[in-house]
C-alpha cells in the first residue's frame, strides 16, 4: 500500500532552512553544506533515486479448470527467454541504469553551478571589503571665513559628503544582497544567523585546469548531461528492438492423473513495432546532435571568457 506522506505549506516552511552551518563559514564549508542541505539539490538526488529501480520479473501465469473427463487441472506459464536472461528485462534494466546516471549528472551539474555561484558571491564580498574607506569630511567653513575660499567651497564639500554617504549605502546594500544570495544557495532562510568567513588574497581557491579544448570537453557539465541523455536514448532504441523479438512461453500442466501429460508452448509474435524503433532512433539522433551543439557552445563560451579576461 502507498505510504501516506501529507504535505502542507506551513509544515514545509518550518522544515526548510532549519539547520545552520558553522560560523564563520569558509568557502569550502559553504560548498559542502549547500550540496548536503539545499532543497533543490536534495530533490534532484531523490529523483535520481527514483530511477534506480530493478525492473520486475516477467509475470507468472496460473490457470485452473477441468478437462473433458471432468477432472481438475491447472497450468503455469513461464517466459522461457526471460529465464535465460535474453528477454526484455535485460534492456529494461539497462534503460533504468541509464536514466539513473542521467539524473545523477543533472544533480552534479546543479551542484557545480551552485559552487560557482557561491565563489562569485564570496569574491564580491571580498572585493567590497577591500575597497578603500572614503576619507573623512573636510571643514571648509574656516577657509571661507578667512577669505581663502568662496562660499561655493562649502557647497562642494556638502555635495562630496552626499556622494560619500551614497557610496557607503550602495556598498552596504550590495554586501547585504550578496549575503542573502549566499543564504539562498545554502538552503537557509533570509534571516538565518550565519557569519561568512572573510576571503583574503591568501585564501586558496580550488585549482582550475587549463581551459584547453580537451579539458572543456571532459569537464563541461552541460556536455556530460547531454551525453547521459544520449545514453538513455540509445537504451530506448535497444528496448524497442528487443520488444520486436518473439516471446516463448512454456505452460506445463498439472492434473490428478499422473499418467497424463499436459502442457503447451505459446509463441508470442509482436507485430507493427517497426515505427516504434524508427522513432526511438530519431530521438537518439536528436540527442547526438544536441551533444554537438553543446560542444560548440562550450568552445564559444570559453573563447569569450578568454577575450573578456584579456
Amino acid at each position: 500500500r502507498p505510504r501516506p506522506v501529507p504535505i502542507s505549506v506551513p509544515a514545509v516552511a518550518r522544515e526548510v532552512g532549519s539547520s545552520l552551518p558553522p560560523s564563520p563559514l569558509s568557502f569550502p564549508q559553504a560548498v559542502r553544506f549547500a550540496v548536503a542541505n539545499a532543497p533543490d539539490l536534495a530533490a534532484l538526488r531523490a529523483r535520481a533515486a527514483a530511477q534506480a529501480i530493478d525492473p520486475p520479473l516477467e509475470p507468472l501465469g496460473v490457470e485452473g479448470g477441468v478437462d473433458d473427463g471432468g477432472r481438475p487441472m491447472g497450468s503455469v506459464s513461464i517466459d522461457a527467454l526471460s529465464l535465460l536472461g535474453i528477454g526484455p528485462r535485460a534492456t529494461e534494466r539497462a534503460l533504468a541504469s541509464a536514466r539513473h546516471h542521467e539524473a545523477l549528472l543533472v544533480h552534479h551539474a546543479r551542484a557545480r553551478e551552485v559552487a560557482g555561484l557561491l565563489a562569485e558571491e564570496y569574491a564580491v564580498l571580498a572585493a567590497l571589503d577591500g575597497l578603500p574607506t572614503p576619507e573623512a569630511r573636510m571643514d571648509a567653513s574656516a577657509y571661507v571665513r578667512a577669505g581663502l575660499e568662496s562660499g561655493a567651497a562649502e557647497s562642494a564639500v556638502a555635495s562630496t559628503d552626499a556622494e560619500r554617504a551614497s557610496e557607503r549605502h550602495t556598498r552596504e546594500a550590495e554586501a547585504e544582497a550578496a549575503r542573502l544570495r549566499v543564504r539562498a544557495l545554502l538552503g537557509l532562510r533570509p534571516d538565518a544567523a550565519v557569519r561568512l568567513a572573510a576571503v583574503t588574497p591568501a585564501t586558496t581557491w580550488p585549482d582550475a585546469p587549463p581551459a584547453t579544448s580537451e579539458t572543456i570537453l571532459a569537464t563541461d557539465a552541460a556536455i556530460q548531461r547531454l551525453v547521459a541523455a544520449y545514453e538513455v536514448a540509445d537504451a530506448e532504441v535497444r528496448r524497442a528492438v528487443v520488444a520486436q523479438q518473439p516471446g516463448l512461453e512454456l505452460m506445463p500442466g498439472i492434473a490428478l492423473d499422473p499418467t497424463a501429460f499436459l502442457g503447451s508452448v505459446r509463441l508470442r509474435l509482436p507485430l507493427g513495432l517497426g515505427s516504434t524503433v524508427r522513432a526511438a532512433e530519431a530521438a537518439r539522433e536528436a540527442a547526438r546532435l544536441e551533444v554537438g551543439a553543446a560542444i560548440l557552445s562550450a568552445w564559444s563560451e570559453a573563447a569569450q571568457a578568454r577575450v573578456a579576461a584579456g
